[in-house]
């Protein structure tokens, strides 16, 4: 017997943040699905998992993402975790929105990021090299009051380190 998904009751559009979840519901949003090559119509690797709980999470934030996840008008600190699957800029490379577009949001607790090991190197680099460097007092500061916390994930279990 085959399992068919059903759409009964469910409207043709959906408008972000005028559908309630029930408590055993969970929504899958595709911030963007693109291939390493960034389009202008369709932004890298970034899944916004909504639980019925209230919990969510994104998986990746690849270059472009962060303006859909903006466009839902959810605000940063309502994200419970970020996770990164690996390395590649098709995957992280909007770390920098999701670092700066969260303080600037007002969040006062640690960013929760998970990933590989060597993401905050890989992440300090390339951030190191951009305009935010400018911003010096501010990444001090951010360090000094540890507005971001990361958890690489070592074999057979994660680890937490604040950054």
């Amino acid at each position: 017997m085959k399992t068919q998904a059903t759409r009964s009751g469910y409207p043709e559009q959906y408008y972000p943040n005028t559908e309630e979840l029930k408590k055993d519901e969970m929504r899958v949003v595709a911030l963007g699905t693109g291939r390493p090559f960034l389009r202008r119509s369709q932004a890298n690797a970034s899944w916004l998992v909504e639980l019925g709980n209230g919990d969510k999470f994104v998986f990746d934030f690849g270059f472009g993402s962060q303006m859909n996840f903006t466009a839902l008008e959810i605000p940063y600190s309502e994200v419970n975790a970020w996770f990164a699957t690996h390395l590649h800029t098709d995957h992280v490379g909007d770390f920098g929105q999701v670092w700066i577009g969260s303080w600037a949001g007002g969040r006062l607790k640690p960013l929760e990021v998970y990933g590989p090991s060597g993401f905050v190197r890989s992440r300090w680099k390339v951030m190191r090299g951009t305009p935010i460097r400018e911003w010096g007092r501010f990444l001090q500061l951010a360090q000094k009051l540890m507005f971001m916390s990361l958890i690489t994930r070592k074999p057979r279990r994660f680890m937490r380190m604040p950054v």
